[in-house]
């Protein structure tokens, strides 16, 4: 009974964060929300190390591109028998020991 009843008072009882204003703009589309961290600033933060990730991401891909292409021209055919993931392999070591630190793509 008692649960009856607390259904039935969060049923009626309104969401008082329906009507804010913030809430009203993100069913907007093409509008987000900003961080707020309670003392006025914005985290601009993770949109920096969003960015970073975007960069070291491209980084990677354009490394592996290129070292691809470069296994293929010294080692030909036997590069390319090679099977995917053993090629993701040699080229990720690359990377560790020497590819994230001098490229830059």
């Amino acid at each position: 009974m008692r649960m009856l009843m607390l259904a039935a008072a969060l049923a009626a009882a309104p969401v008082p964060f329906a009507a804010t204003p913030r809430t009203a703009a993100a069913a907007e589309p093409g509008v987000r929300l900003v961080q707020w961290d309670g003392d006025g600033e914005h985290h601009e933060e993770f949109e920096h190390h969003r960015d970073e990730e975007r960069e070291r991401v491209a980084r990677w891909e354009s490394f592996f591109r290129a070292r691809m292409h470069e296994h293929f021209e010294r080692e030909g055919d036997r590069w390319r028998d090679l099977p995917q993931r053993e090629k993701e392999h040699v080229i990720r070591e690359e990377w560790d020991h020497w590819g994230e630190r001098r490229w830059r793509g």
